[in-house]
């Protein structure tokens, strides 16, 4: 979430500077933006485990407090899992979903031994959670939305228009939200933090799009 966002923070600052980017300048500042962030985690990372080590010195593998749910050879957190077995039961109820409250009752139900109906996790993917609750027809009408929200952001970033701060923080929100979904149950069935970012973010768009009355009209010239 936070390569994707730097990434678009960078290319649209370079965008305000230059207007017209060039393939080899983007290039270029995605190479260095990823050398920059992975330069960060390394040092972030080296010290707070530098700091783990000098709080307990004698801290060792065989401590209580490691995890045996992450690891190299469950890198994904149970995620994977958890996933496959979504995906199984969307196959259930395909066309309509199991409405956002009944996926783990309808699991309870059909494989009350399962996966599922024992550990009881939710889908700790937001988009899976669309699709497997609201059925394809619910997934489809959200990423009809999607695009058409996307395409006029595109035609936006495509118009003799320069984004400014606000919009750059905003399509910055945007694709850290939808990025964090992707990992998390959260935006369309939730209220908190990230769904009122996420809409806060999607109106700001929609308000600066539809004032930009001349973007739509000049892809067709």
């Amino acid at each position: 979430s936070i390569l994707l966002s730097a990434l678009l923070y960078v290319l649209l600052q370079r965008k305000r500077k230059d207007s017209v980017l060039s393939a080899a300048s983007i290039a270029k500042t995605i190479i260095i933006t990823i050398l920059i962030l992975a330069v960060g985690y390394l040092t972030i990372f080296a010290s707070l485990r530098g700091l783990g080590y000098l709080i307990t010195p004698n801290r060792g593998v065989e401590d209580e407090f490691i995890r045996e749910d992450v690891n190299l050879e469950n890198i994904s957190n149970n995620r994977s899992t958890i996933w496959k077995n979504y995906l199984k039961l969307y196959t259930k109820k395909p066309l309509f979903g199991t409405s956002p409250r009944g996926a783990l009752l309808l699991a309870d139900e059909t494989e009350p031994d399962g996966y599922l109906s024992k550990r009881q996790y939710v889908t700790h993917n937001g988009y899976l959670s669309l699709l497997v609750t609201t059925g394809g027809i619910g997934f489809a009408i959200m990423v009809i939305f999607m695009l058409f929200e996307l395409k006029k952001i595109w035609f936006f970033l495509h118009s003799d228009r320069l984004p400014d701060d606000l919009f750059i923080f905003f399509i910055t929100t945007l694709l850290a939200t939808m990025t964090f979904t992707f990992f998390f149950t959260d935006l369309f069935f939730t209220n908190n933090i990230e769904t009122m970012l996420f809409l806060i973010a999607l109106s700001y768009m929609n308000k600066i799009t539809i004032s930009t009355r001349g973007c739509c009209k000049m892809t067709k010239t």
